[in-house]
């Protein structure tokens, strides 16, 4: 997320450059907002599967709201490896297993 000032309280979201069911690789622009002095890239911070956009084109957005929740990809090795925990014990492990639901907020850095 962009660093943005102390007395921001809210920006608009411009454009979505990605919708419900996109991939997208950490380091990818997913929108631009637009504050009362300047236009910002949305980076992301990870890499997933975008679930749900909160908000669309043109709305006005609180600081620490989440604009959107996306499913976390997890690498195919640590599947595999989570995959032959649950062969070899019969439980399904207690963290990490499958996709995780997260959020993308727009926050003050």
């Amino acid at each position: 997320m962009p660093k943005l000032g102390d007395n921001i309280k809210s920006a608009i979201l411009v454009e979505w450059l990605v919708k419900e069911g996109d991939n997208f690789n950490k380091g990818d622009t997913l929108a631009i907002i637009e504050t009362e002095k300047a236009a910002f890239e949305l980076e992301a911070e990870d890499s997933g599967i975008i679930h749900r956009l909160m908000y669309s084109n043109g709305d006005d957005i609180n600081i620490d709201k989440p604009l959107a929740y996306y499913i976390e990809s997890i690498s195919s090795e640590q599947k595999e490896l989570e995959q032959e925990q649950v062969k070899s014990s019969n439980n399904l492990p207690k963290k990490g297993f499958g996709d995780i639901l997260k959020r993308i907020l727009f926050t003050k850095k």
